[in-house]
C-alpha cells in the first residue's frame, strides 16, 4: 500500500472528506495516495455502484461525499482507481461534483470495470452535467452494451428532451431496451416531460409506442394516447 502519511495524518484526511473541512495544502493528489482496504470499504455508508468489496482510495471517498479539496482537477480524478477499475471521476460524477473543466468527452472515455464509463454515473446526481445530451447518452455504452440512457431511466432521472423513441429504440446486449429500466413508481407526471418531447405522425405509430410503454405503465399509456389521439384528429393539427 502505498500511505506514507502518519496515522495521525490519515485520521485528519479522512475526517475532512466527510466535512470538507481541509488542512491548507491538501490536495487531490494526496488524498489519492491514501488507500483504504476492504474491510474499511465495507463500511462505507454510500456503496450503491460497486456490490463487491473493494480497494478504494481516499479520493474515491471525499468524491462520493461531495466534498472535493479545493483545487481538485479532472485528470487528478481520472488517474485515482479502485482495484475495480473504477476512477474517482466515476465518483465525482454520481455525487455532482465534476471540477468545471471537465468535458463530456472525458466523461465517455474514462471507463471502469464492465466498461462503465464516467457518464454512467452522471444520472445519479441531481442535475446532469453541462453538455451531456441525449445522444452522449445513448452511445456511451458498457461492455454488454447497457448505455448511459439507461443508467439515466434507471436513475429516474431523465435529461431533457429524452423522447419515447429513445427509451424504446436504444437497447442493450440481451435486447433490453431503455425503458424497461423505469422504476415502477414512475407515473404519468413524471413521463410528462418525454410524452411532451415524443414526435407522433400517426395513429398507426401512438398505437406502436402505446402498446410498448403499456407493457411498463398502463395508466400511462392510456392518458397519453387519449391525449395524443385527440390531437391527431384535431383540425388544427393537419393544416
Amino acid at each position: 500500500m502505498r500511505n506514507n502519511a502518519s496515522p495521525k495524518r490519515m485520521l485528519e484526511l479522512l475526517q475532512a472528506t466527510q466535512t470538507g473541512n481541509y488542512p491548507a495544502g491538501t490536495t487531490a493528489e494526496a488524498l489519492a495516495e491514501i488507500v483504504l482496504d476492504k474491510t474499511f470499504s465495507a463500511c462505507l455508508k454510500n456503496r450503491r455502484f460497486w456490490k463487491a468489496p473493494m480497494v478504494t482510495t481516499a479520493l474515491h471517498l471525499a468524491a462520493w461525499e461531495g466534498h472535493l479539496p479545493p483545487g481538485t482537477t479532472a485528470q487528478a480524478l481520472i488517474n485515482a482507481k479502485d482495484n475495480l477499475g473504477f476512477t474517482a471521476l466515476h465518483a465525482a460524477a454520481s455525487a455532482g461534483v465534476l471540477p468545471p473543466e471537465t468535458t463530456v468527452p472525458q466523461l465517455i472515455q474514462t471507463r471502469g470495470g464492465g466498461g462503465f464509463s464516467a457518464l454512467h454515473f452522471v444520472p445519479f446526481a441531481r442535475s446532469y452535467f453541462k453538455g451531456v445530451t441525449v445522444k452522449d447518452l445513448i452511445n456511451s455504452k458498457s461492455d454488454f452494451g447497457w448505455s448511459a440512457l439507461h443508467a439515466s431511466a434507471g436513475a429516474g432521472n431523465l435529461l431533457a428532451g429524452t423522447t419515447l423513441h429513445d427509451l424504446m429504440h436504444c437497447k442493450d446486449g440481451f435486447d433490453n431496451p431503455a425503458l424497461a429500466e423505469l422504476p415502477k413508481e414512475f407515473g404519468y407526471r413524471q413521463m410528462k416531460p418525454v410524452l411532451d418531447a415524443t414526435t407522433v405522425s400517426s395513429a398507426a405509430e401512438l398505437k406502436e409506442l402505446g402498446t410498448f410503454i403499456a407493457r411498463w405503465n398502463p395508466a400511462a399509456a392510456a392518458l397519453w394516447m387519449a391525449n395524443e389521439l385527440r390531437r391527431l384528429k384535431s383540425p388544427s393539427e393537419k393544416s
